[in-house]
């Protein structure tokens, strides 16, 4: 009996190793829930590692946050305990990187210069990115520097970052563990023109933007230049004991053919061509600890490349066209066992053979960036993702599916991004999804399949729309940029086709739920403040309220009591249809309004940025803070835009959006939770 027994445990985690099967773990807050979908891309820099502690793989995903799991991957929790601004907010995270010869140690280059959230710079962890300590500010070129440690000294930290007023790259340095830090490089003087430092055992390469390559044996006391390969350097990798060099270069003629790539061995004196690389490496080369031969890359082809022979050559992994990746490889990890990380538009993966199979480590990787929420017709949570598949709808309780597999990648990626969603209130197969560059498309049978919609521009960030009944639809795009036109649109049949009404910036809808012909905007950008139309958005009329605005609502209960969010402000409030408005944020904190959200029973919520979630019984008389956790800390909103929904089916409970979706429970008529 005890040796069945072992036999069956024994087969059981070779299952579990297979197929990268896990326990589900929850949020620490109780009160709110990681409630998204299992998806994610890392994001946003280029250069997002996995790092390594034991069995405890670490990464970042940008606007989700930082993710952590103590099995290899098998399954993970959002690790942001002590992250965040001095405000409560956590910032966007750009890059973590890890200390080699103490991998307790990490740190986190989070901000994106941006004024929701009042921090720019480092954080460090001694314990794996459990708990998390707001350390010196660096600049953080918008959300796009990188960081990396010392590997003999787990206390000084390299930020390659840009100073966006003089459009000049830097490195920065701490030498105390991140308590303070400092320009580096100022004793090479082509240092002016950018640097970017790559930290080895025993030897400092700092990448000088027009004058090559330097190196330091003496911790950056003094540079020698390194020689290198004909024609413009593209891009540069290092094996980690600094041994190998490997460039891959172009020519300098425009546009820029390839030369092809090079490794060299003795320090630069000498290069031989790489084969099987001959458009370079999209990324850091990924050296294998287990074997120094065999190293991974990443090519401009989407694959993943493999050499055996400490990178003379490398060939294809045809496991690396996997279907689930969604699109190309992105950056490689190798941890200590010779398992192989990789990154993609379908999330994390893992191989344990070498690249000959994959498996997905998606379980509680609710890591997908968000820019909308919506409901369909039958009561599920419908998401508008970025970078990955543009939709998901919610099927029961936590779990969701993605729809959107067949709309169309833009071109810049090999993913598509929803800017806006919304569903049909009357059949639950009717889905729209206006993209953030493909346009806008229209389902009928619950994704299988999906159609364009004629009428309206392919970039629609930061759109919004409305779906009041089963055949008109709203839209407005305020048009982020000078080269493109905002417009506010309207359909008559389902989304199939649109008309534009107006050229104003909405970017904001709200809609009389007792008459789809009445209907309030605010204008996203640009101050000209709040409309009203009477006869569905044919005509408009201004309603003498200046501002910009991001929401709008109109209560269920009383459709001539009208509410407003400003997008910099706080929440004001019509009690006679939008004649006149009047501060309505008593008992609000923050500053910058998300969005508003009403449950069946009436309670009206204000996510804000800064503040977290409110709640108000008496019509926004008076305010009161039900989630100042994870509503506080999400609130930053760096980048696309926040949305809340109210659970039509669970009074009491909503959704935020925007760093992954979170799920609140909150007490004012919550109903039960669904497992």
């Amino acid at each position: 009996m005890k040796l069945k027994v072992r036999v069956l445990k024994a087969f059981a985690v070779v299952i579990s190793l297979a197929f990268c099967l896990s326990a589900r773990a929850d949020s620490d807050d109780q009160r709110a829930r990681e409630a998204g979908p299992e998806d994610g891309f890392l994001c946003c820099n280029g250069i997002i590692p996995f790092l390594f502690h034991g069995d405890n793989v670490l990464t970042t995903t940008g606007r989700a946050g930082i993710f952590r799991s103590e099995h290899r991957g098998e399954s993970w929790q959002r690790s942001m305990k002590g992250l965040v601004a001095p405000n409560g907010v956590s910032p966007f995270v750009a890059s973590v990187c890890g200390a080699p010869s103490d991998p307790r140690i990490v740190y986190a280059l989070a901000g994106a210069d941006s004024s929701p959230v009042p921090f720019n710079g480092l954080f460090s962890s001694e314990d794996f990115g459990k708990t998390w300590t707001r350390r010196a500010e660096v600049p953080t070129e918008n959300g796009f520097a990188d960081c990396s440690v010392d590997p003999d000294d787990p206390r000084t930290v390299y930020v390659n970052t840009l100073d966006l007023g003089a459009n000049v790259f830097q490195v920065w340095r701490s030498t105390d563990g991140g308590e303070t830090a400092q320009i580096f490089g100022t004793n090479l003087p082509a240092c002016a023109a950018g640097c970017a430092a790559t930290p080895l055992q025993g030897i400092l390469y700092v990448g000088v933007s027009e004058a090559g390559l330097y190196a330091s044996t003496d911790r950056g006391v003094s540079f020698y230049p390194v020689p290198l390969p004909p024609g413009f350097r593209k891009n540069n990798s290092f094996s980690p004991d600094g041994h190998a060099i490997f460039i891959y270069t172009e020519e300098t003629e425009d546009p820029s053919p390839p030369i092809g790539t090079f490794r060299s061995i003795d320090g630069g004196a000498s290069y031989i061509a790489v084969s099987g690389l001959p458009h370079g490496f999209s990324g850091p080369l990924a050296f294998d600890p287990t074997n120094p031969s065999r190293i991974y890359a990443s090519a401009p082809d989407g694959l993943l490349h493999v050499s055996t022979d400490g990178g003379l050559s490398f060939t294809v992994l045809p496991a690396s066209n996997d279907p689930r990746f969604l699109g190309s490889v992105r950056e490689i990890s190798v941890d200590a066992r010779g398992s192989v990380y990789i990154n993609t538009y379908g999330g994390p993966f893992r191989t344990d053979d070498g690249g000959q199979t994959f498996c997905s480590l998606l379980d509680d990787f609710r890591a997908t960036s968000v820019n909308d929420l919506a409901f369909d017709a039958g009561g599920n949570l419908l998401v508008g993702a970025n970078n990955t598949q543009p939709v998901f709808q919610q099927t029961h309780g936590l779990t969701f599916r993605p729809i959107g597999a067949t709309i169309p990648r833009d071109s810049f990626n090999s993913s598509s991004s929803a800017a806006s969603v919304a569903g049909s209130p009357t059949d639950a197969n009717v889905v729209l999804v206006a993209t953030r560059t493909v346009g806008l498309f229209r389902t009928t049978d619950g994704g299988h399949s999906w159609m364009p919609a004629s009428g309206l521009p392919d970039f629609l960030t930061n759109s919004r729309m409305a779906f009041p009944t089963g055949s008109r639809v709203y839209l407005a795009f305020p048009a982020p940029s000078p080269f493109f036109q905002p417009g506010f649109y309207r359909s008559d049949d389902a989304g199939q086709s649109f008309a534009r009404l107006s050229s104003l910036p909405f970017g904001a809808i709200a809609v009389d739920p007792a008459n789809p012909d009445v209907l309030y905007l605010g204008v996203f950008n640009g101050g000209a403040g709040l409309f009203k139309s009477a006869d569905g958005g044919q005509t408009v009329q201004s309603l003498g309220q200046p501002g910009t605005f991001s929401a709008v609502a109109v209560d269920r209960r009383n459709s001539q009591v009208i509410y407003a969010g400003e997008r910099f402000g706080q929440v004001i409030r019509s009690l006679d249809g939008g004649q006149t408005f009047a501060p309505a944020n008593t008992g609000l904190a923050g500053a910058g309004v998300h969005g508003f959200a009403q449950d069946a029973h009436g309670t009206l919520f204000v996510w804000l940025r800064g503040g977290g979630l409110f709640a108000s019984h008496d019509s926004a008389s008076s305010w009161r803070p039900v989630d100042t956790g994870e509503a506080l800390q999400r609130s930053g909103v760096e980048a696309g835009r926040g949305s809340i929904v109210a659970d039509p089916r669970h009074p009491g409970r909503v959704y935020l959006g925007n760093a992954g979706v979170i799920q609140l429970d909150t007490g004012d008529d919550a109903g039960d939770h669904d497992d």
